[in-house]
Protein backbone atom coordinates (compact mmCIF):
# COMPACT_ATOMS: atom_id res chain seq x y z
CA UNK A 1 0.00 0.00 0.00
CA UNK A 2 2.80 2.30 1.30
CA UNK A 3 4.43 1.86 -2.16
CA UNK A 4 1.38 2.26 -4.68
CA UNK A 5 0.70 6.28 -2.45
CA UNK A 6 4.64 6.74 -3.10
CA UNK A 7 4.04 5.92 -6.68
CA UNK A 8 1.06 8.22 -6.54
CA UNK A 9 2.82 11.04 -5.30
CA UNK A 10 6.07 10.44 -7.76
CA UNK A 11 3.62 10.60 -10.64
CA UNK A 12 1.65 13.63 -9.18
CA UNK A 13 5.24 15.38 -8.83
CA UNK A 14 6.15 14.98 -12.36
CA UNK A 15 3.12 16.16 -13.40
CA UNK A 16 3.48 19.17 -11.58
CA UNK A 17 7.05 19.84 -12.47
CA UNK A 18 5.94 19.65 -16.45
CA UNK A 19 3.31 22.02 -16.40
CA UNK A 20 3.59 25.58 -18.24
CA UNK A 21 2.68 29.18 -17.21
CA UNK A 22 1.32 31.81 -19.54
CA UNK A 23 -0.24 35.18 -18.84
CA UNK A 24 -2.59 36.81 -21.28
CA UNK A 25 -3.72 39.78 -22.09
CA UNK A 26 -6.62 41.03 -23.98
CA UNK A 27 -7.02 44.21 -25.34
CA UNK A 28 -9.37 46.55 -27.40
CA UNK A 29 -8.22 48.76 -30.16
CA UNK A 30 -9.13 51.92 -31.32
CA UNK A 31 -10.36 50.15 -34.76
CA UNK A 32 -12.78 48.00 -32.42
CA UNK A 33 -10.49 44.85 -32.34
CA UNK A 34 -9.64 42.22 -30.08
CA UNK A 35 -5.84 41.56 -29.38
CA UNK A 36 -5.07 38.60 -27.34
CA UNK A 37 -1.53 38.45 -25.97
CA UNK A 38 0.01 35.05 -24.60
CA UNK A 39 3.46 34.86 -22.62
CA UNK A 40 4.65 32.11 -21.73
CA UNK A 41 5.77 32.91 -17.99
CA UNK A 42 7.27 29.18 -17.49
CA UNK A 43 10.72 29.93 -16.90
CA UNK A 44 10.52 33.93 -15.43
CA UNK A 45 9.91 35.96 -18.68
CA UNK A 46 6.83 37.97 -17.96
CA UNK A 47 5.45 41.34 -18.93
CA UNK A 48 3.34 44.54 -17.64
CA UNK A 49 1.16 46.59 -19.73
CA UNK A 50 0.94 50.62 -18.22
CA UNK A 51 0.37 53.52 -20.50
CA UNK A 52 -0.32 51.17 -23.53
CA UNK A 53 3.36 50.28 -23.56
CA UNK A 54 3.54 46.62 -23.38
CA UNK A 55 7.07 45.49 -21.53
CA UNK A 56 8.09 42.47 -21.49
CA UNK A 57 11.46 41.05 -18.87
CA UNK A 58 12.86 38.45 -18.31
CA UNK A 59 13.88 37.83 -14.03
CA UNK A 60 13.43 41.68 -13.83
CA UNK A 61 15.07 42.75 -16.60
CA UNK A 62 13.54 44.38 -19.19
CA UNK A 63 14.33 42.65 -22.67
CA UNK A 64 12.14 44.45 -25.00
CA UNK A 65 8.98 47.26 -25.20
CA UNK A 66 6.45 48.06 -27.62
CA UNK A 67 2.82 49.49 -28.74
CA UNK A 68 0.16 48.46 -30.54
CA UNK A 69 -0.96 50.15 -33.69
CA UNK A 70 -4.10 50.20 -35.39
CA UNK A 71 -4.90 50.40 -39.01
CA UNK A 72 -3.19 53.05 -40.78
CA UNK A 73 -1.44 54.22 -37.84
CA UNK A 74 0.62 50.92 -38.45
CA UNK A 75 0.68 50.94 -41.90
CA UNK A 76 1.89 54.59 -42.33
CA UNK A 77 4.49 54.13 -39.17
CA UNK A 78 6.07 50.98 -41.10
CA UNK A 79 6.22 52.32 -44.75
CA UNK A 80 7.94 55.59 -43.12
CA UNK A 81 10.31 53.18 -41.08
CA UNK A 82 10.81 50.99 -44.49
CA UNK A 83 11.74 54.24 -46.82
CA UNK A 84 15.00 55.01 -43.98
CA UNK A 85 16.25 51.89 -42.79
CA UNK A 86 16.53 48.52 -44.73
CA UNK A 87 14.85 45.11 -42.89
CA UNK A 88 14.80 41.59 -42.92
CA UNK A 89 11.39 39.80 -43.02
CA UNK A 90 11.65 36.29 -41.18
CA UNK A 91 8.75 33.98 -41.05
CA UNK A 92 9.50 32.03 -37.60
CA UNK A 93 8.41 32.23 -35.13
CA UNK A 94 5.39 33.97 -37.01
CA UNK A 95 5.64 36.89 -39.54
CA UNK A 96 7.67 39.79 -38.40
CA UNK A 97 10.51 42.44 -40.20
CA UNK A 98 13.72 42.44 -38.03
CA UNK A 99 15.86 45.39 -38.40
CA UNK A 100 19.79 46.06 -36.38
CA UNK A 101 20.53 49.75 -36.14
CA UNK A 102 23.08 51.21 -33.16
CA UNK A 103 22.55 48.41 -30.73
CA UNK A 104 18.46 48.80 -31.08
CA UNK A 105 16.30 45.53 -32.23
CA UNK A 106 13.28 47.13 -33.56
CA UNK A 107 10.51 44.50 -34.88
CA UNK A 108 7.88 44.53 -37.16
CA UNK A 109 4.88 42.44 -37.23
CA UNK A 110 1.43 42.55 -38.23
CA UNK A 111 -1.27 41.12 -36.03
CA UNK A 112 -4.06 41.46 -38.23
CA UNK A 113 -2.49 42.39 -41.71
CA UNK A 114 -4.39 46.14 -42.40
CA UNK A 115 -5.96 46.30 -39.61
CA UNK A 116 -3.47 45.71 -36.20
CA UNK A 117 -0.09 45.60 -35.74
CA UNK A 118 2.44 45.75 -33.20
CA UNK A 119 6.49 47.25 -32.73
CA UNK A 120 8.78 45.95 -30.49
CA UNK A 121 12.39 47.18 -30.07
CA UNK A 122 14.95 46.13 -27.29
CA UNK A 123 18.96 46.46 -26.90
CA UNK A 124 19.32 43.15 -25.62
CA UNK A 125 20.93 40.75 -27.33
CA UNK A 126 19.43 38.99 -30.38
CA UNK A 127 19.05 35.74 -28.39
CA UNK A 128 17.33 37.52 -25.82
CA UNK A 129 15.02 38.79 -28.06
CA UNK A 130 14.38 35.66 -29.96
CA UNK A 131 13.77 34.02 -26.61
CA UNK A 132 11.13 36.18 -26.34
CA UNK A 133 10.17 36.13 -29.44
CA UNK A 134 9.33 32.45 -29.50
CA UNK A 135 7.02 32.73 -25.93
CA UNK A 136 4.87 35.29 -27.46
CA UNK A 137 1.84 34.62 -29.26
CA UNK A 138 -1.04 36.58 -30.41
CA UNK A 139 -4.17 36.41 -32.14
CA UNK A 140 -6.90 39.35 -33.05
CA UNK A 141 -10.37 39.42 -33.74
CA UNK A 142 -12.99 41.88 -34.92
CA UNK A 143 -15.39 43.07 -31.67
CA UNK A 144 -18.79 41.04 -31.79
Amino acid sequence: MKRLAGIGLLALTVLFCGCTTAKSLTLLTDSGDLVKLTLDTTDGHDWAYRDNVLTIGFRDTKVMEGVLLSGDGYERFVERLKEEYEFTHETTPFSLDWMVRDGEVTLLFPIDPGRVGMILSSRAEEQAVRTVLEKLSFSAKEKE
